[in-house]
């Protein structure tokens, strides 16, 4: 089964490190905006016993994957400047 929760709270971003390998402390996301793991476990849960090939459990995810089928192209590029951009941000504040 493939699943694509998105983001969701972890306590991994306080062990996240930084470019200069040191720990990151706190998340730069919204962490109150994040799924929460029992959520996430829940619908793994669910797809296993309905024998699920893939849940995508946020609206992103569907609309991506919808749009992924009929202009693949255009999803691709959308992708690739997102996370340059997002690369941009880390830099810009010391994230990466």
């Amino acid at each position: 089964m493939i699943i694509a929760p998105g983001f969701t709270t972890t306590e991994i971003r306080k062990r996240a490190l930084m470019a200069d390998g040191a720990e990151q402390g706190e998340s730069p996301r919204d962490e109150h905006k994040l799924m929460p793991p029992a959520y996430v476990a829940k619908w793994v849960l669910k797809g296993i016993r309905k024998k699920k090939r893939n849940k995508l459990l946020t609206w992103d995810g569907r609309l991506t994957a919808l749009f992924q089928r009929i202009v693949p192209d255009l999803v691709d590029w959308a992708i690739t400047m997102n996370c340059r951009e997002n690369q941009n941000l880390r830099f810009n504040n010391n994230f990466l």
